[in-house]
């Protein structure tokens, strides 16, 4: 099981969180992947399905991204990241390919504010080979999500709950880091409330 879900708060920057569960063919689980990482100064990623897979796009877009960074995260989304996707899926091994892939990638405009507003226009996208890596935008107000099982929806419903809590817009006053802990213990709550096997 494994979920990564994402949401654009109306503050200049985006939010992804995941678990961290990783497991074998043998059944054996664990609690020790990092599924988000840095790709580029402006860039987030996290990925779901085949970890090989998942790490070695991880590298291409990190590897390639910063003769990219001219272009806006708009225009990244829509032609470069899904062509540089399906290249990468179509070099893999036909076993790792049997996992599948998802990626989540969250970017903040670099020079583009919310209209007069001073903080940046944020964005978050899915990618899935299930849809050729064609992106599918977060809209506003929602979360959007990645992984298996039928229960991405339901963390992705907790954490758009979370996002419209007029509690934790007002967090915000406290900084990102109030923001954070409370959202923390927000998604903690929703995955002790739904119990699943593997989360």
């Amino acid at each position: 099981m494994t979920w990564i879900v994402g949401t654009v708060p109306p503050f200049g920057y985006s939010i992804l969180v995941s678990d961290i569960r990783v497991s074998w063919a043998d059944g054996t689980e664990r609690d020790c992947l990092q599924k988000i990482h840095k790709v580029g100064d402006d860039f987030l990623c996290g990925f779901a399905g085949s970890v090989k897979i998942g790490f070695a796009l991880l590298n291409a877009l990190a590897e390639q991204l910063p003769s990219k960074q001219h272009q806006t995260p708009p225009v990244l989304a829509h032609d470069w990241i899904p062509s540089l996707s399906r290249r990468v899926f179509q070099a893999a091994p036909a076993e790792e390919k049997k996992s599948g892939c998802q990626l989540i990638v969250a970017a903040a405009h670099p020079t583009e504010n919310l209209g007069d507003f001073p903080w940046s226009r944020t964005y978050v996208w899915t990618f899935s080979q299930h849809n050729n890596f064609d992106p599918a935008a977060c809209g506003v107000n929602e979360a959007v999500g990645i992984g298996n099982g039928s229960d991405v929806s339901t963390y992705a419903t907790a954490l758009r709950d979370a996002r419209q809590d007029i509690f934790f817009l007002k967090l915000i006053t406290h900084g990102e880091r109030a923001q954070a802990q409370h959202l923390a213990n927000t998604m903690r709550e929703s995955v002790l409330k739904n119990p699943k096997a593997g989360v």
